[in-house]
C-alpha cells in the first residue's frame, strides 16, 4: 500500500465490551505498553494522512484531545484503510497492510473480528454511511463488504476485546515498543550516585527524571521505560517490562511488569498491572493484575486478590452474567473516577463501575454498578451534583477543572443509568 491513502481510526460496538473504560472515551485512548492503542497507530502511519472516528457523543471531547486531527469526516477523494481502534498495532500486523494489494477492496479479520478494511469508491462511501449511522459491529461489516473486498485472515494479532486482554499483551507489546522506539541504553535524567541500574541497555530514562539514591532499576526481565519528568524515590523498586508515564512519581516499594499513565503517584507493591492518567495509589497495599481508569484514587492499605485458592480460572460478572477469563491471574478492573477509602479489599475479578467511592474494610462486591457510593452490599446512588464536587475538587490539585465537554459526557452517562 505504501500508505499513500487515508488511515482512518474507528470505533466499532466492541467499545461495550471494555466498559467500564470506554464510556467516555474511545477503545483507542486505553493504556497498553509505552502509550495508548492510539500512539501506537499515531507512531506507525506518522507519514499518512490520519484521522479519528468515534461515537457523536465523544467528539468534542476527542477534538479538543487531539486538535489535529480530523475527527468523524471521512475524506472520499482518496482510498482509505479503515483500522480498528481497540487493534494494538505492532509492526507485524503494519507490515501485512502495507504490503497487502491496493488493487482490490480488502478485509482483515481476526477470529471474526474486523481488524482493518481498505476501501475505496463506492465501498469507501458505504463505510461513511455505516459509520455515521452508527458504532458497526465486526458482523455488520463482514456482512457488508465481504462479498466485494479480497479477505485475509490474520494470526499474530493484538485485538482488545475485554479489558483483561490488555494485561495479556501487555508485556509483550511494551518490548515491542521499546524495540521500535530504539530507546536502549540511554539516559538522559539525573541519577544519584547510588542509585542502581541492573541490564542498562533495556532501561531507557527520560529528560528530567530524578533517580534518588537507592532507588532500583532491574531491566533483566524486560525494559523499562521513564518518560520525561518522572521521579523515583529512595526505596523503589523497578522491575521491567515497566513503563512509566511523564510527571509521575514513584514513592516507594515494588513496582514490576505494568504501565503507568501520566501523572499518577504510585507506592506499595503494584504487579502486572495497568494504571491510567491521573491516579493514585501512594501508599502501602497490593495492587496485581488489575486495570485502572483515570482520576482514581486507593486508599491506605487497598489491596487486590488475583489468584483464586483453588488455583482456577477466573470468572466476572459481564452483562448480567458470568464471563470465564481463562486467566488464573486477575485483580481489580477500576472504572475512571473511582475512589477506595484506607483499607479497601477487592476479591478476585471485581469489576466497578465509573464513579463509585467505596467504603468499609470488608470485602466488596464483585460488580459495584457505575455512581454508587457506601460499603460492600450496602450501595446508595451517587448524587450527580455530590460527585461532580469531589471531581473538580480532585481535578483542581492538578491545576485542572473539567471541561464543558466532560461535564456533558458525566451527565449523560449519569442521566442513562
Amino acid at each position: 500500500m505504501g500508505f499513500m491513502v487515508s488511515i482512518c481510526l474507528y470505533e466499532d460496538d466492541g467499545y461495550r465490551g471494555l466498559h467500564p473504560f470506554t464510556f467516555l472515551r474511545p477503545a483507542y485512548s486505553l493504556l497498553l505498553g509505552a502509550g495508548t492503542l492510539y500512539d501506537k497507530a499515531s507512531d506507525f502511519f506518522k507519514f499518512g494522512n490520519l484521522s479519528l472516528h468515534c461515537r457523536p457523543l465523544l467528539k468534542p471531547y476527542l477534538r479538543r484531545l487531539f486538535p489535529h486531527h480530523i475527527i468523524n469526516d471521512i475524506n472520499l477523494g482518496a482510498p482509505c484503510l479503515f483500522v480498528n481502534g481497540r487493534l494494538a498495532m505492532t509492526q507485524t500486523v503494519f507490515d501485512i497492510l502495507n504490503e497487502s494489494s491496493k488493487k482490490n477492496d480488502m478485509i482483515f479479520t481476526h477470529r471474526g473480528q474486523v481488524v482493518a478494511l481498505y476501501l475505496r469508491d463506492d465501498s469507501l462511501r458505504r463505510m461513511k454511511a455505516i459509520l455515521e449511522a452508527g458504532t458497526p459491529s465486526s458482523q455488520d461489516l463482514i456482512s457488508e463488504f465481504r462479498q466485494t473486498s479480497a479477505a485475509k485472515e490474520m494470526d499474530d494479532v493484538a485485538l482488545i476485546t475485554y479489558p483483561w486482554d490488555l494485561l495479556v499483551h501487555q508485556q509483550q507489546i511494551l518490548s515491542q515498543d521499546f524495540d521500535r522506539l530504539s530507546l536502549g541504553g540511554i539516559v538522559k535524567g539525573d541519577m544519584a550516585p547510588y542509585s542502581v541500574i541492573y541490564n542498562e541497555t533495556q532501561v531507557y530514562i527520560g529528560e528530567r527524571c530524578q533517580i534518588e539514591d537507592f532507588a532500583l532499576i532491574d531491566a533483566r526481565k524486560g525494559p523499562v521505560i521513564l518518560a520525561e519528568d518522572v521521579i523515583v524515590q529512595s526505596g523503589s523498586r523497578l522491575e521491567g517490562p515497566l513503563y512509566i508515564g511523564p510527571h509521575s512519581q514513584i514513592l516507594g516499594g515494588s513496582i514490576k511488569s505494568s504501565s503507568i499513565g501520566a501523572h499518577c503517584k504510585i507506592g506499595g507493591e503494584v504487579s502486572h498491572s495497568i494504571i491510567h492518567d491521573y491516579s493514585n495509589k501512594a501508599h502501602y497495599g497490593f495492587l496485581g493484575h488489575s486495570i485502572v481508569g483515570q482520576w482514581v484514587n486507593l486508599g491506605a492499605g487497598t489491596t487486590t486478590s488475583n489468584l483464586k485458592n483453588t488455583y482456577g480460572t477466573i470468572k466476572v460478572t459481564w452483562s448480567d452474567h458470568k464471563l470465564d477469563t481463562g486467566l488464573q491471574f486477575l485483580g481489580a478492573i477500576l472504572g475512571d473516577h473511582v475512589k477506595a477509602s484506607i483499607g479497601t479489599l477487592f476479591s478476585a475479578g471485581t469489576r466497578v463501575g465509573f464513579g463509585t467511592t467505596l467504603l468499609g474494610n470488608m470485602i466488596h462486591d464483585r460488580d459495584v454498578p457505575l455512581f454508587r457510593w457506601g460499603q460492600p452490599s450496602a450501595y446508595e446512588p451517587y448524587p450527580l451534583e455530590a460527585f461532580l464536587t469531589v471531581a473538580n475538587r480532585m481535578m483542581s490539585r492538578r491545576k485542572l477543572e473539567m471541561s464543558p465537554d466532560e461535564y456533558e459526557l458525566i451527565t449523560s452517562l449519569f442521566l442513562s443509568q
